[in-house]
């Protein structure tokens, strides 16, 4: 596919950083960031990386007042949650976060529901298969299989608009560009939060942000990407820079100042913005990995779920959206 005309990334940097977001660095470097360190030093253990979908459940409540309804896919179970005042013309599929090894439903239904319910949208999250018994390209067709689901329910590619954090970015990405090969008609838009892009981190340039990342050590990467060539029959990922990126919908992309996968935001909008797609890339200042989860204790969290929810309603409304120029 032809790439167009070159266009500039509208880049939105939020300067403000509030109290709480500074606790959640030093709550997640003091709780999170040794638990990952003790993976990346062991990954080869069986580590029960179901508990964290099972107890994050228990945990976050959903938001009140969305319907839910379990769906099966053809490989793997989806919910669909209805918010209240959802309009029937407007859908998500929302893809998950958690490096392809751990989240689920569960963890993310509260995130999904709550940037659906800003856009008065439905919204259908997938859990797909993962590693480690699954490789990330299984995972991607589970994602087609999601979007396959709501054309089905009769959603046109107009009214829905993928969205997926972390790992689930990447999916994003790659589900798009393989709606995109099999010439299926493109969603209305993408939004990727704290995306990873790149799972490969010898391809990673180093920037001066992973040193004040309070929830990656570096050496998890190395691991990362050791598990990944484990489990995909090519040895790699096939990432989403490593392929052609035209013809992709208008895309958001929001992630934290200081955080390692900052580099991937930037490579991804600025590879975007290069074949003619329309991108806007939003920095929050300090804001932690997925920061958009913590929707009751950051403020930040909310500006970023609206943000969100702003983008996919102009998605919905002018397919042709494009970003300033």
């Amino acid at each position: 596919m032809g790439a167009g005309k070159p266009v500039q990334v509208e880049r939105i940097e939020y300067p403000q950083r509030s109290f709480r977001s500074r606790m959640s660095w030093l709550g997640l470097r003091m709780g999170a960031y040794p638990v990952i360190a003790a993976w990346s030093r062991s990954e080869e253990k069986d580590w029960p990386y179901h508990l964290f979908d099972e107890v994050a459940g228990r945990i976050v409540p959903p938001v009140a007042g969305n319907f839910r309804e379990p769906v099966q896919l053809p490989n793997c179970d989806a919910e669909l949650q209805i918010p209240r005042g959802a309009r029937s013309d407007r859908a998500i599929l929302y893809l998950h976060g958690g490096a392809f090894i751990i989240g689920g439903l569960a963890s993310h239904r509260r995130l999904a529901g709550s940037i659906a319910a800003n856009a008065e949208a439905q919204v259908l999250a997938v859990g797909y298969r993962k590693m480690p018994d699954y490789p990330p390209s299984v995972s991607v067709q589970d994602c087609v299989d999601g979007y396959l689901w709501l054309l089905e329910r009769g959603f046109t590619p107009e009214q829905i608009v993928i969205a997926g954090d972390s790992a689930g970015g990447f999916l994003t990405a790659m589900t798009a560009v393989m709606i995109r090969d099999k010439g299926m008609p493109r969603p209305a838009g993408l939004i990727l939060e704290n995306p990873l892009i790149d799972p490969t981190p010898s391809r990673r340039r180093e920037g001066a942000y992973r040193v004040a990342d309070p929830l990656f050590p570096h050496r998890a990467f190395t691991e990362f990407d050791k598990l990944i060539r484990q489990t995909e029959p090519a040895g790699d990922a096939v990432a989403p820079l490593d392929g052609d990126l035209s013809g992709l919908p208008p895309t958001l992309i929001q992630v934290g100042s200081h955080e390692t996968l900052r580099v991937d935001s930037e490579d991804f909008a600025a590879a975007l913005a290069a074949v003619g797609v329309p991108v806007r890339l939003e920095i929050y200042r300090g804001a932690v990995h997925v920061f958009q989860a913590f929707i009751d204790l950051l403020p930040e969290s909310r500006v970023a779920i609206k943000a969100m929810a702003r983008f996919a309603v102009q998605c919905y409304g002018d397919a042709g959206w494009s970003a300033a120029p």
